[in-house]
């Protein structure tokens, strides 16, 4: 496996690096990750960060994999916003542009490329994370922040708006318009999507139709088909089928 991609144990594990900060990008699985006190969890669109130097404890109790960047401390780089606010914040929900990269990364890992993407792929990733910590694109509120990251945390179950509505700390009505004004879709319509994004990275990974389903909380194949399918005007095998020969291309 290259050394860029890992897999972490289901026993605790408590270290620091003093000599290098540490982005923690989700495969597939889920890492439970307290940095200095600072719980969360690295699934789906939400990657981790720990600053040089910083106590950190983390495990993972099912299967997994994630692609982790060790950049090396630079005394010139501490101006940058990703180290600054990740002392605070170490936990970032990925952009659609993050995601695509990580997406792309994710293709070429599974089909063990040669490393030859991986550094220009690496300075790419970096420059985009630093200009959304640079507030070069927008951050969503803190309310809906939370909101996603619930999502992802339970896409392999039905949630409901009242649900979603107290994790954000407004009433159902108030969470229902301020999700729609900022998304341009229900919060149910939303966590479809969610559930269809993330079962393409899934089926991308070679992962069986079945699985998937219910990995992202579909009843059966046969469900997972028609939503699919009605979201993509396509089946799923026919859009991996595609998307495969796109990428070989």
């Amino acid at each position: 496996m290259n050394n860029h991609l890992r897999q972490y144990q289901s026993a605790e594990v408590t270290h620091t690096h003093p000599d290098h900060h540490q982005i923690i990008i989700p495969m597939t699985g889920t890492l439970d990750l307290s940095v200095d006190g600072k719980h969360g969890l690295v699934l789906g669109s939400t990657l981790g960060i720990v600053v040089s130097g910083e106590k950190h404890t983390f495990k993972a109790p099912n299967h997994n994999h994630f692609m982790v960047l060790d950049i090396p401390t630079d005394p010139s780089d501490e101006g940058n916003h990703i180290w600054a606010q990740s002392v605070h914040t170490p936990f970032h929900t990925m952009s659609q542009a993050l995601i695509t990269l990580s997406d792309y990364a994710i293709f070429c890992a599974a089909k063990s490329q040669q490393n030859d993407w991986f550094p220009l792929w690496q300075q790419l990733f970096l420059q985009t994370l630093k200009a959304e910590f640079s507030h070069d694109c927008p951050q969503l509120p803190q309310r809906l922040q939370a909101v996603l990251h619930y999502m992802e945390q339970n896409l392999a179950r039905k949630i409901t708006t009242p649900e979603l509505a107290r994790v954000s700390c407004l009433s159902p009505a108030r969470f229902y318009e301020v999700f729609r004004a900022t998304f341009g879709v229900s919060p149910q319509t939303f966590f479809t999507n969610l559930r269809l994004k993330e079962a393409k990275r899934l089926m991308m990974q070679g992962r069986s139709l079945s699985d998937v389903a219910q990995t992202v909380g579909f009843s059966d194949q046969s469900a997972f088909t028609k939503a699919f399918s009605k979201a993509f005007n396509q089946s799923p095998a026919k859009w991996r089928k595609q998307e495969l020969l796109t990428k070989k291309t």
